[in-house]
């Protein structure tokens, strides 16, 4: 279901040596939620991290229309297992 999203993604992060581990929705507080897990092999990923990626996969996020089409309210969420 999400994998032209997560290949769109891996392509624009690949370069910060990141990748996509999951991308899934889940139904939270009413709202169709959208997350993105992102890893690394090479570094511990932080805040200041997470937020510079966000800049990058949430254009590519709203362009996919991936959860628009589910016709609800929806939020994202950006995750990485190190930060949690």
């Amino acid at each position: 279901m999400f994998k032209e999203l997560e290949e769109r993604i891996n392509e624009s992060i690949k370069e910060k040596n990141l990748f996509v581990d999951t991308i899934y929705i889940e139904k939270k507080e009413g709202l169709n939620n959208l997350n993105i897990c992102i890893d690394s092999k090479k570094e511990r990923i932080d805040v200041e991290k997470i937020t510079e990626i966000t800049k990058i996969i949430n254009p590519i996020v709203d362009e996919s229309d991936i959860v628009s089409k589910r016709s609800e309210e929806h939020t994202s969420e950006l995750q990485s297992p190190t930060t949690i």
